[in-house]
């Protein structure tokens, strides 16, 4: 497949139903859906405007309905996932908030979190069983390069009530959606049919920025074309990671250019933060209990005991993911293990086996693996072994990038 990946990649999606929030008459969620409607899928437009989904609809090509939806109301929330009861194949969750003054949802949250994460957080997990039994269905969710501008997790103050700031809360926001898919993806993959992605647009010029403060409004007006790209190439990276049949759970998709701004969209990675375990799992206890929504399980859950002494588990850097492969594994394709979280795994690009004069992997890491490894139940190793040993590669400009699918399996 081309580098230069675009909607003419996207296969056929005749018997597909996609469902893509926020697409509405203009921005990324419209292109989105556009491009999927286009290919043969039914697309429904999952907005708060109905008036303004229904003309996005009837710009577009083929089977595309409206469902209002708004993601600053659970109740609304749960009307509306209650209304989508049909086969779903795709949720795109796209729609967001930026740099909004302070002020909460009707359920008492802090805008751009309860927008951008919860409001999507509660219709994933309000719809999940829908996806469950249908191989191949995605969970896509929409992150930002801004999740790594003043980006923290305030688990002290989600809410910003003690001190406010726009970029800060927007920065919490897209790092939470990426915690969330990766989280989201450890608990799918013991069930093997649905996968979550991610993706993010660059800089691209929509409405979203309508909040940015008056100061930089008229610069970034002025800029924003220069510098960043139209909806429908900043939408590219979306519809990638939700129909590439080579994109893996866990995976980030985002612009190729430099700096991620703009660009045919590639695999790409996210910040250290959003790859920690322990936040992963912390936010996702948080985020059950303030929405009420817990999701669903296709067998009886499996719980470890706490250990008697500290893991040696635990003690595994969270970055340190040994590649054994062997001398005659072409570059692109390598046996990966992923210990904790999603952190993808690169190396130099090379056009055929692993040289002999390549580095091997250092003891003391392969030591930590084995010990890991040793550590766990029978049952989780077996888990690990089907859900996760695989061989993956997607060959990539300037390197491979290789996102193996293991995930330490939780459930829900």
């Amino acid at each position: 497949m081309s580098h230069k990946w675009t909607t003419a990649n996207i296969p056929d999606q005749r018997g597909r139903v996609a469902v893509v929030t926020g697409a509405n008459n203009t921005g990324l969620g419209y292109e989105t859906a556009k491009a999927l409607a286009e290919r043969g899928a039914s697309v429904v437009l999952a907005v708060r405007n109905v008036e303004k989904g229904e003309r996005a609809a009837a710009r577009m090509t083929g089977d595309v309905t409206v469902q209002e939806l708004d993601l600053t109301s659970l109740d609304s929330v749960r009307t509306a996932a209650a209304a989508l009861r049909s086969r779903l194949d795709l949720l795109i969750n796209n729609a967001g908030v930026m740099y909004t003054p302070k002020q909460n949802t009707p359920d008492g949250f802090e805008m751009q979190f309860g927008t951008n994460h919860l409001g999507h957080f509660a219709l994933t997990g309000l719809l999940l069983d829908l996806m469950l039994p249908v191989p191949g269905s995605r969970v896509v969710t929409v992150s930002s390069t801004g999740h790594r501008i003043q980006a923290a997790i305030r688990f002290d103050d989600l809410q910003w009530e003690r001190s406010y700031s726009r970029v800060g809360a927007y920065g919490q926001a897209k790092l939470v959606n990426l915690t969330f898919t990766y989280e989201l993806q450890r608990r799918l993959a013991t069930h093997g049919t649905t996968v979550a992605v991610a993706a993010h647009p660059g800089i691209s010029s929509t409405e979203l920025a309508r909040n940015v403060p008056a100061l930089l409004r008229l610069p970034l007006t002025w800029l924003a074309p220069l510098v960043g790209q139209a909806p429908a190439m900043g939408a590219l990276p979306t519809p990638r990671a939700a129909t590439d049949p080579a994109a893996l759970g866990g995976q980030y998709y985002g612009p190729g250019g430099r700096g991620e701004v703009k660009r045919h969209p590639r695999l790409v990675t996210s910040s250290p933060e959003s790859y920690e375990v322990a936040v992963q799992q912390r936010l996702w206890a948080v985020s059950e209990d303030l929405t009420g929504v817990t999701f669903p399980s296709s067998g009886p859950s499996r719980t470890r005991s706490p250990p008697d002494r500290p893991s040696r588990c635990n003690r595994v850097e969270r970055r340190r993911l040994v590649a054994l492969a062997s001398s005659g594994v072409e570059s692109g394709e390598t046996l990966a293990l992923r210990l904790e979280g999603g952190h993808p795994l690169r190396h130099r690009a090379g056009s055929g086996p692993r040289h002999p004069g390549a580095a091997p992997p250092r003891p003391h890491a392969i030591g930590a693996v084995l010990a890991c490894w040793i550590e766990m139940s029978a049952a989780t190793r077996t888990d690990r072994l089907h859900g996760a040993l695989s061989l993956a590669g997607a060959r990539e400009t300037g390197g491979d990038v290789l996102t193996p699918q293991l995930l330490a399996p939780t459930t829900f």
